[in-house]
């Protein structure tokens, strides 16, 4: 099964926390084994996973400084994702077999 590299290996996006006057550079490793990126369901699937694993990875539950979630995080998080994934789809991203 292809996987996708930028996925597998890192999504990288700068995240701010709720205290810091700066962002800084943070990485999500979210795997790819299983995900057929030809299969519209399958990306789907994927999908739906990886956004929730974004909304923990912005706001962890044990992180009792945050009051809210951290749109910024998950809005630029999930930019990456979107154009990972369509890059993938189109076979211009590096996959790894």
């Amino acid at each position: 099964m292809k996987m996708l590299f930028a996925a597998a290996a890192a999504v990288v996006v700068l995240c701010q926390p709720a205290a810091a006057a700066k962002r800084e550079a943070v990485t999500l490793k979210i795997p790819t084994t299983g995900v057929d990126f030809t299969n519209p369901t399958s990306v789907e699937r994927f999908r739906a996973k990886a956004t929730h694993t974004i909304a923990d990875f912005c706001n962890p539950e044990d992180n009792l400084g945050v009051t809210s979630p951290d749109r910024q995080c998950r809005r630029e998080l999930s930019a990456q994702l979107a154009h990972t994934i369509a890059l993938a789809q189109t076979g211009k991203s590096p996959v790894r077999n």
